[in-house]
């Protein structure tokens, strides 16, 4: 595969369907933004993330556990992080291909 688009292939981009790409990803993005941090009221990562911190764990999977729990939490993060960050792309990719429309 060469580096570089031909003409053709650039003539044969359907970029309509890049603003559907751009709403889906602003979707996706909140409800991980939500599931990491709050919002709606509704249980997050970050709570779990505090209460498995302040909680007195006991016995053989005590430590297992506290990691896994914080762990996790931690992963929800990074992927809302990387959901905005294809946002962005997205976003900055329709508005330089269809700037009349932003």
């Amino acid at each position: 595969m060469a580096d570089t688009l031909t003409v053709q292939e650039l003539n044969d981009l359907r970029l309509g369907t890049l603003k559907t790409a751009v709403d889906d990803w602003e979707t996706m993005q909140g409800r991980l933004e939500r599931l990491a941090v709050g919002g709606d009221g509704q249980v997050n990562a970050a709570d779990l993330e505090k209460k498995a911190n302040a909680a007195d764990w006991e016995g053989v999977n005590a430590t297992v556990s506290r990691q896994f729990v914080t762990k996790t939490a931690k992963q929800f993060g990074d992927a809302a992080a990387e959901a905005k960050s294809i946002l962005d792309l997205l976003r900055d990719t329709h508005t330089e291909a269809f700037p009349s429309l932003v």
